[in-house]
């Protein structure tokens, strides 16, 4: 008995010292990279509020005091620890003024936006996007709040400026549901929208001659895309426009799955592979100018001009401001002289986005531009050793092979999360695309130069494009033979996802400084990941829940039994079915294939006090009314004088009445 208390006493000692490597080697990360912990401070007090209400507005004035006192904070405590109680404080204040602003800025919002009204609203256009059969356009109203419109309309192209009257009705905007991979009312979130309406009736159009830099960017962008649309091929200039300016408007709904589905979705989000790109083309032009030591600045100069002229022609979105602003500072760098951290830059150039706008934080294009750019700068030197080429050729490859390989280190975690599904063929459809799209854009840059000034130059280049895109929609279809070609229906939540991160981090440090320590919390970190999979086992093993689906246009149900499910779901399983089922490991499904079983069996749930009423029982409700409920489901098929009148029968029974279509989704411990 006492050596098991001793070796016990041994183990947990072992334990608290690993505790404290990790706390000192996270502590000597962030005092060789003070950014990185202003980002990370900013970032956790960001989230922690959009845990609260993520549907309101950020108070930006205190958004910006929390900033200036993180800072003063960060110094403070580097230089004088003795202040930093006080500002700790000060910091606290500032997150209680932003949730006190947070909260009355979402109910406003929403009092604003309830019901679904029509009534004449004059709009100043911010963006536009046509998409056959319908138009979105966001636009703000008379209070600056930002709405999505869609219209069925055709309408003329407008810019930013222009003035839109019409006769909107709101629409109200999809609520998170459970288990589904796309939220809606999150998205919208992050682009500061609030509101949706619908465009029932034109009434006048009043366009802007100003010169606003959004509506010069989107001029810029639109003449861009022309030119590239002449000289190429109609089914491939939208994906060439796609690839160079990320304008994906006329890409079709095959091809961007294509994309999803080979871990190619980058090539189509413009961001630092493309900037980068675009650096080396320019300063390998740039590099055959002469000039005299004491002008080289001029290249530099340039240098800087192009990628922001490139980012200004493609709309100025999160991911290439980002990209763009690290570059920057890496060529000021360079010129300087000075020794440029690239994890520092990445970390100033993230915190500085993130301060001006909060929202950033939340968008997914933005996290996996970070991690893929953090992911080449940690892991492509180290790759690079293994095999480094032994010619050009060679060469070439392993460049691309590692680059590949590298980047997908930190976005798999991520594309697992957000978008439950692994490309397994990542690395071939990688290595041929990334230098597709590198020739593609030299191509297509090449097509707007000389399309104004030498036309049959423009129009080989244009051939080229379309060679190229010609061998990259081959390599889709081949792909799509292979068996395997994608892993769908995966489920991580997370807490795993932050092992899995950790576990990386520690990793890469026991292979870098060869430290044992770091190898064995990395162990440890994923033996708790594997863990945390036995522990959803054995809850969803003593758990018995229904879930309501909501599904367009139709509603879904199934009831779950431990690893088995009865469900009421006859036809093509949606995402967040199999989401749902692969979160809970369920390996059984009993159907309720006819109409009438369905029925009998949502009879049965009533007579336990949970009814679901869709436009096959509305006719019958009647008879429901007189059976106490304690909740009663709205269905996606009930039309909304239908809900009203539910509304107004079991109101009285102070029954919980659950909208599937404005509420999402819903589950019920049984």
């Amino acid at each position: 008995m006492t050596e098991i208390l001793v070796k016990s006493n041994i183990f947990i000692l072992c334990d608290t010292n690993l505790c404290i490597f990790f706390l000192k080697m996270i502590l000597e990360e962030l005092s060789k990279r003070p950014l990185l912990l202003l980002l990370l401070l900013f970032g956790m007090v960001t989230l922690t509020l959009e845990s609260i209400a993520y549907e309101g507005r950020f108070g930006h004035w205190s958004i910006w005091t929390l900033g200036i006192l993180i800072l003063i904070f960060s110094y403070l405590l580097y230089y004088s620890r003795r202040h930093s109680i006080g500002i700790i404080g000060g910091i606290c204040i500032a997150s209680l003024l932003i949730n006190v602003t947070h909260k009355m800025d979402q109910h406003w919002q929403t009092q604003q936006s309830d019901g679904a009204k029509t009534r004449e609203q004059v709009l100043i256009v911010k963006e536009h996007f046509s998409n056959e059969p319908y138009s979105k356009i966001i636009a703000s109203d008379e209070e600056k709040r930002l709405i999505l419109l869609t219209s069925f309309e055709k309408l003329p192209k407008l810019y930013h400026g222009d003035t839109l009257i019409a006769l909107i009705r709101n629409t109200p905007i999809q609520r998170a549901s459970i288990y589904d991979p796309y939220n809606e009312a999150k998205y919208l979130h992050t682009m500061h929208i609030f509101q949706k309406g619908m465009v029932d009736s034109l009434i006048q159009i009043n366009k802007n001659n100003g010169s606003h830099p959004k509506r010069l960017s989107q001029m810029a962008n639109e003449w861009a895309c022309l030119q590239i649309e002449k000289y190429t091929k109609r089914e491939y200039s939208a994906l060439l426009s796609g690839i160079l300016f990320g304008n994906k408007q006329g890409i079709s709904k095959d091809t961007k799955n294509a994309f999803i589905q080979t871990g190619t979705a980058h090539i189509l989000a413009v961001s630092g592979l493309h900037v980068g790109m675009l650096y080396v083309i320019v300063s390998f032009i740039f590099r055959f100018i002469p000039l005299p030591k004491k002008f080289k600045w001029i290249k530099s100069v340039l240098t800087i001009l192009s990628i922001w002229c490139f980012a200004f022609i493609c709309g100025g979105g999160a991911s290439i401001i980002r990209a763009v602003v690290m570059f920057t500072l890496w060529e000021i760098g360079i010129h300087l002289k000075k020794y440029a951290d690239s994890i520092n830059i990445l970390c100033a150039t993230a915190f500085i986005m993130v301060v001006l706008d909060p929202c950033t934080l939340f968008d997914i294009g933005f996290q996996l531009s970070v991690a893929a750019v953090l992911s080449i700068i940690l892991f492509q030197s180290h790759f690079r050793k293994i095999w480094p080429g032994s010619n050009k050729i060679t060469n070439h490859i392993a460049e691309n092979l590692w680059i590949t390989i590298s980047v997908q280190i930190l976005i798999i975690p991520l594309t697992l999360y957000y978008f439950h599904q692994f490309p397994t063929y990542f690395i071939p459809a990688n290595i041929i695309w990334i230098p597709l799209s590198f020739l593609l854009m030299v191509c297509g840059l090449m097509i707007i130069v000389t399309a104004g000034l030498i036309p049959t130059i423009a129009i080989i280049f244009g051939w080229l494009c379309n060679v190229l895109m010609l061998t990259g929609t081959k390599t889709f279809e081949v792909l799509e033979k292979l068996p395997f070609y994608i892993i769908d229906g995966i489920w991580i939540n997370l807490f795993q996802l932050i092992i899995i991160f950790s576990s990386i981090y520690f990793l890469y440090q026991s292979f870098t400084r060869k430290h044992f320590p770091s190898l064995r919390i990395s162990m440890l970190l994923m033996i708790v990941y594997g863990a945390s999979f036995l522990v959803q086992y054995y809850l969803a093993n003593r758990t018995e829940e229904i879930i309501f689906y909501s599904l367009k246009d139709k509603e879904a149900f199934d009831k779950r039994v431990e690893h088995s499910v009865i469900s009421g779901l006859t036809d093509s399983i949606p995402a967040n079915v199999k989401l749902y089922r692969a979160a809970n490991f369920v390996d059984q499904v009993w159907e309720l294939r006819d109409s009438l079983s369905r029925v009998k069996y949502l009879e049965q749930l009533a007579s336990h006090g949970i009814l679901l009423v869709n436009k096959d029982n509305f006719k019958t409700i009647q008879k429901y009314d007189t059976i106490p409920h304690n909740i009663v489901v709205l269905g996606n098929t009930l039309k909304p004088f239908q809900k009203k009148l539910i509304k107004k029968i079991f109101t009285n029974q102070d029954a919980i009445i659950h909208d599937l279509k404005t509420e999402g989704s819903l589950v019920l411990k049984l």
